[in-house]
């Protein structure tokens, strides 16, 4: 079975998927902001190789991003670039998903689907 990173897994669109991943019974670790600042290295530098990385951390709030714009493009810009280069290190698949609308359902089962049939 493939081993999942899941970033933002606290998050709106990543708690939901990781609820559809634990009731499929899939294995997967959680970098949320309590584990570190995904634009930061050395956060990436500590987790172990995993064959996925479904990036969906992301400051999404967007009266936040007018008072500091500055925070929103390190964590947003700089976090991806982080987890690509975390990718082509470790030779890990990215699926990276900007879908912020009120169906969430769809995007976490197509991420579902897509796992399980590559197992």
């Amino acid at each position: 079975m493939r081993k999942l990173l899941i970033t933002g897994a606290d998050g709106m669109i990543g708690s939901h998927l990781c609820r559809q991943l634990q009731a499929l019974n899939y294995s997967y670790t959680k970098l949320t902001r309590k584990n570190g600042d995904i634009a930061a290295a050395a956060t990436w530098q500590a987790i172990e190789p995993h064959d996925v990385v479904i990036h969906l951390a992301a400051q999404t709030f967007v009266p936040n991003s007018w008072k500091n714009p500055a925070q929103f493009i390190e964590t947003n810009t700089m976090g991806t670039l982080q987890a690509l280069e975390y990718c082509r290190k470790h030779g890990a698949a990215l699926i990276r998903s900007e879908e912020h609308t009120s169906e969430l359902q769809s995007p976490c089962n197509l991420v579902c689907r897509l796992l399980l049939e590559k197992k």
